[in-house]
């Protein structure tokens, strides 16, 4: 594309060409606005989508790297019932309240 009237058509976003043109935004300009600024300037959501994603294409550089599996430590060993201690327990009185 050579200028930001051609894009908007390629994307059939001609009707918003007049805004860009009312406010100076060429096609390298465009390619600096973020989404914040396409919405200022009245587009839709939608519109504001196509063309963000026109003017800043995913590059296999831009596109972060699938995260790692990460790798679980095994659980602690399980002490087996034969092994534990137990206790008698009593309670009275003021101890159940």
């Amino acid at each position: 594309m050579e200028n930001i009237e051609q894009l908007l058509a390629s994307l059939e976003l001609s009707q918003h060409a007049p805004k860009f043109k009312q406010e100076e935004i060429d096609l390298k300009t465009a390619k600096g606005l973020t989404i914040d600024e396409l919405k200022d300037l009245g587009l839709t959501l939608g519109a504001r989508k196509k063309l963000y994603e026109a003017l800043h294409p995913a590059s296999p550089s831009s596109v972060p790297a699938a995260p790692e599996p990460s790798v679980r430590e095994p659980p602690p060993p399980v002490t087996p019932i034969s092994n534990v201690r137990r206790h008698r327990l009593s309670l009275s009185g003021p101890d159940l309240l």
